[in-house]
């Protein structure tokens, strides 16, 4: 068994560690905090210590991890918990967030306790957002400048997309014509002026 100088020591260790540490004993029950987890969820230290670790596990879970815990302190190994599942925390305001979680376990005077070292992602999982969105935004970018032939030159590739879209509403109005018959009257040309022209007419532009 540790000596008192050397369990000061891992408790002060804990106590300044960048993620929130919880330990908790075999029947569940909160009997260990660091600043972080305070900080974090928003409890005080005396909020926490005694009760359920599930008050800081979101709601529609909480059954399940239950036996999810006691399963974990019949089998006790340092390892990530629930690897490539989603998991969320709650906080005291009922707010929820992202997190990773490790899972140990520590010999004490009292029996074992099983620690969950807790990380908050929230800034990770925006930057992860904000990366796929760019490679969105550089795959469209990819796109057009494939689709007007890999030129470079802004007002070219303006140009040649303008003149795409041209083509693209002109072969609209064709099929339209071509469906409607000869008799239709569309109130448009292909760039010129005048008023409503007979859609003979202008199939016969199409045509030049």
């Amino acid at each position: 068994m540790p000596d008192r100088p050397t369990q000061t020591l891992e408790r002060e260790l804990l106590e300044f560690a960048p993620d929130a540490v919880v330990g908790v004993d075999v029947r569940g029950e909160i009997v260990l905090v660091n600043s972080r987890t305070q900080a974090m969820f928003g409890y005080s230290r005396d909020e926490l210590l005694g009760n359920q670790i599930e008050m800081l596990v979101p709601e529609p879970v909480r059954d399940g991890h239950v036996a999810y815990r006691d399963g974990y302190f019949e089998a006790p190994r340092t390892r990530p918990m629930g690897a490539g599942i989603d998991l969320r925390a709650r906080r005291k305001d009922g707010t929820e967030f992202p997190c990773e979680i490790s899972l140990s376990t520590v010999a004490t005077e009292t029996g074992l306790m099983g620690l969950a070292a807790i990380r908050d992602i929230t800034e990770r999982r925006r930057d992860q957002d904000e990366l796929r969105r760019a490679v969105r935004r550089l795959q469209a970018a990819t796109d057009v400048a494939l689709a007007v032939g890999g030129e470079t030159d802004l007002d070219r590739v303006l140009e040649t997309i303008v003149e795409r879209g041209r083509a693209l509403v002109e072969a609209r109005a064709l099929i339209i014509l071509l469906r409607e018959g000869p008799d239709l009257v569309v109130a448009a040309d292909r760039g010129g002026g005048g008023g409503p022209r007979p859609a003979g007419q202008l199939a016969q532009d199409f045509r030049a």
